[in-house]
């Protein structure tokens, strides 16, 4: 007698049947650096699918968003152990030996330091982003209340649709 095997899940499948312990995990992979693409290609998932699952619940999302801001910290640290890494190679002058930093190797850490401020400033603007300075002068000058409403009767305003009407003392009583 052969006892037939289920089918095998789908990783979708399978990543639902495994809720709430894969959604704490894609979390977890997302807040140590990690993105969403990396985790749906390292486990065979469709990256609209999931995300589309991400977003279906408002409480999912949230996590997710705040997952994203921790991930901007992560980038943040490695943006100071990249900026501190020095590949140096040997130069040979002579009956001397020299040690050079490697041109390629600095110009790839200073692209990857760039391409990680760029995420880290997009993730969590309000940390990482460039600070506006906002600045100008306002020039006003003060007008009585007869040139106001000469001015709004110029464009058109009719000033009595706008204002309330002031109600006198109350004869009710």
């Amino acid at each position: 007698m052969v006892i037939p095997q289920p089918e095998p899940l789908s990783p979708w499948a399978q990543f639902k049947a495994d809720m709430p312990g894969s959604y704490d995990e894609f979390i977890t992979f997302i807040v140590k650096g990690g993105h969403m693409a990396a985790f749906c290609d390292e486990r065979g998932i469709n990256y609209t699918t999931l995300l589309g699952f991400v977003n279906a619940d408002p409480s999912r999302s949230e996590m997710y968003a705040h997952a994203r801001e921790a991930r901007a910290d992560v980038i943040a640290d490695e943006i100071v152990a990249i900026a501190d890494e020095a590949e140096a190679i040997a130069v040979f002058k002579g009956n001397r030996v020299e040690l050079v930093l490697d041109p390629t190797a600095v110009a790839r850490n200073k692209l990857r330091v760039d391409a990680r401020k760029w995420t880290a400033s997009k993730l969590k603007p309000r940390t990482y982003g460039d600070k506006l300075e906002l600045g100008g002068t306002v020039n006003h000058k003060t007008m009585s209340d007869q040139q106001l409403l000469e001015r709004l009767a110029v464009l058109g305003v009719n000033v009595a649709s706008v204002t309330p009407q002031q109600q006198g003392p109350s004869d009710d009583a």
